[in-house]
């Protein structure tokens, strides 16, 4: 029957391969030729137990001898799942060693047909639906055993599903890979996988270990752009939970530049709940942002800066930004215990200038709570301030003065207040005030009822 040819058909290539190893005249006629050529043969792979089973209706196989061993090649175009992949393969069995070294050079590979051959450790190629081209290197031993592989390939369009990481699927416009897996010893490393999305582009490298279908790696990613609006499909929701969690919901506009995080990965391949990322930290330069550091007072908008991330914090360094006719000229803004569930906390450090008015109005605006602490309100007040802020807080929904620990200090130009004592204004003064949580101290020289006077 058909099973048997196929065996029969397996037994021959194998003895013709043994033949050709055993270089002696006094051997059959067989082990003394230096090349055999095979055409219109079919080959079929089957693994009944996984029932996977390849087809290639019309192969071509070249076996030639030199002092190194048997050479193999065959083009081979394969059938499976409907699919056609084509192939060219060029092997080397070597006598001594008993073993061979394997080149594959293909075009039109999904991922997907592997994941059958060793659920274990490849079943999430099921979720990478693209089609490859390039080259596989391997060292394959006697009994058939893949000890090494080297992977040089690339893709066009596409989709890759979760992975165990990202909240949907994703789809792409093409994919690079480079890298190697060690099976003797269970290693993998990852030179280059680039994958471009469009406007943003990504590049991962990393190196761990693979035993089973768990693995263990660390792993450094650099983003060239990704806009605000899409940081929840890049930034998988394993990854700093309590930073993306506050990322996402007061960042707003604008986008990240020159991404760069590191992190570790670890899990079962086989259950993408248990998929874990730690380690992290990461940096980015930021342009254009909208950035809600308290809700619901005004956001600073127009922002640029670096951000910078970990598993507990996250930490921005604003260069500009402007918050109405403030103009912020250097701020941090740090949340940590991000963590943690509860004790989420803000530390809030501000350099400005602009209206002292507008100033005094963030101060008394509700959230804050101090319109009743400060002696001097934002409507008896003009003139122009450089101002440096300083708020230690906790981000809860309802915030009381005595949660804050705040400092401020101004120097102010121009300045004039009304009714500094009984029907009498303070003008065309020049000062310094510091403000903290027990009082407000303000020194200077201007004019009290039009006459000079120090303060």
């Amino acid at each position: 029957g058909q099973q048997g040819e196929q065996d029969a058909g397996g037994r021959f290539l194998s003895l013709l391969i043994d033949q050709l190893l055993t270089r002696n005249e006094q051997v059959p006629l067989i082990s003394r030729l230096e090349r055999v050529v095979v055409t219109g043969a079919e080959i079929v792979f089957e693994d009944r137990q996984k029932a996977v089973r390849w087809r290639s209706p019309n192969a071509e196989v070249v076996l030639a001898r030199d002092e190194q061993g048997v050479l193999r090649d065959a083009a081979i175009e394969i059938e499976a799942e409907n699919q056609r992949a084509l192939l060219n393969v060029r092997a080397l069995f070597s006598g001594e060693a008993r073993s061979f070294a394997v080149s594959v050079n293909f075009d039109g590979v999904r991922p997907g047909l592997l994941a059958a051959l060793d659920p274990a450790v490849l079943q999430p190629l099921a979720q990478v639906d693209l089609a490859f081209g390039g080259t596989v290197d391997a060292r394959v031993s006697s009994r058939g055993k893949i000890e090494n592989l080297t992977v040089n390939v690339a893709s066009g369009p596409g989709t890759i599903g979760t992975l165990g990481l990202f909240p949907e699927a994703r789809t792409i416009r093409g994919s690079t890979l480079r890298g190697e897996v060690n099976i003797d010893n269970g290693t993998l490393r990852v030179d280059s996988l680039a994958i471009d999305f469009g406007e943003t582009k990504i590049d991962m490298k990393a190196e761990g270990a693979i035993a089973g279908g768990n693995v263990s790696f660390a792993a450094a990613v650099a983003g060239d752009r990704v806009a605000t609006i899409d940081l929840a499909k890049f930034w998988p929701p394993s990854m700093s939970p309590g930073g993306r969690a506050w990322t996402l919901g007061n960042v707003e506009n604008g986008q990240a530049n020159n991404l760069k995080v590191k992190f570790d990965f670890t899990g079962d391949l086989n259950r993408p709940d248990s998929m874990r990322i730690g380690n992290v930290s990461g940096t980015a330069d930021f342009s254009d942002v909208t950035v809600h550091y308290l809700r619901p007072m005004p956001p600073v908008t127009g922002v640029a800066g670096t951000i910078a991330l970990s598993d507990s914090a996250i930490r921005f360094d604003v260069k500009s930004g402007g918050l109405g006719d403030i103009a912020v000229t250097n701020a941090a803004i740090t949340l940590s215990n991000l963590d943690q569930p509860t004790n989420h906390r803000a530390s809030i450090d501000v350099t400005a200038n602009g209206p002292l008015t507008s100033k005094l109005k963030l101060l008394e605006h509700p959230k804050v709570g101090l319109q009743r602490e400060l002696a001097i309100k934002h409507d008896r007040v003009s003139g122009q301030a450089a101002t440096r802020v300083l708020l230690e807080l906790p981000l809860v929904d309802t915030l009381t003065v005595t949660q804050i620990e705040y400092a401020a200090s101004a120097t102010a130009t121009g300045l004039s207040i009304k009714d500094v004592a009984a029907n009498v204004d303070l003008t065309d003064a020049s000062m310094t005030m510091q403000l903290n949580g027990r009082e407000m101290d303000i020194r200077g020289k201007g004019r009290i009822a039009g006459q000079p006077a120090d303060l």
